[in-house]
């Protein structure tokens, strides 16, 4: 990105509910897990889900009946919103390490304006990889980074720290062109 252009970062939690419930009981690890709304008091519906879940087929506001239908094996739990805040908090703090300008956008989304913290904590790109990398260690959760120079055009991901640079070039051309 050129010197002076804006650095915005969108960051999302992976699987969010279903990955602190994974996070907080291990022996989920490795299962099709999805939290869901409660069966007993309504119809319930799956409110989050694992990779291996959407693997099977299942997916968000899915009725529960037919969510397991998807995936026999599925694994229902309850939602603790009290955790899932937790940790929503606690990936803020981490995010503000870099800047105060964390806009959140639900849980587990969040716009960052890095652009002020270029000089002192690298690119937008090694920023991205320094929040995903302290998330998982500190929390044990994933998180994608995109990163770009707005929230409108589409953001390169930080698994695209990789691809050359003339990628990051080509992603700003289009997108002014447009």
């Amino acid at each position: 990105m050129k010197l002076g252009e804006r650095i915005i970062l969108h960051s999302d939690m992976n699987c969010f509910y279903a990955s602190v419930e994974m996070m907080l009981d291990p022996s989920l690890r490795g299962k099709a897990v999805a939290v869901c709304g409660s069966t007993e008091n309504r119809h319930g519906i799956v409110l989050a889900k694992s990779e291996l879940a959407k693997k099977a087929g299942v997916k968000t506001g899915m009725v529960n009946w037919e969510a397991r239908q998807c995936c026999p094996n599925l694994i229902m739990v309850k939602p603790q919103y009290e955790e899932y805040l937790k940790y929503s908090e606690l990936a803020r703090n981490i995010y503000q390490r870099y800047t105060d300008q964390v806009e959140p956008y639900g849980m587990d989304e969040c716009w960052l304006d890095v652009t002020a913290s270029r000089g002192v904590c690298g690119t937008g790109m090694e920023v991205a990889e320094k929040i995903r990398r302290s998330v998982k260690e500190e929390l044990g959760l994933t998180v994608s980074i995109g990163v770009s120079f707005n929230k409108i055009s589409p953001c390169i991901p930080v698994t695209a720290i990789s691809l050359p640079i003339c990628w990051n070039t080509v992603m700003q051309s289009v997108a002014v062109d447009v």
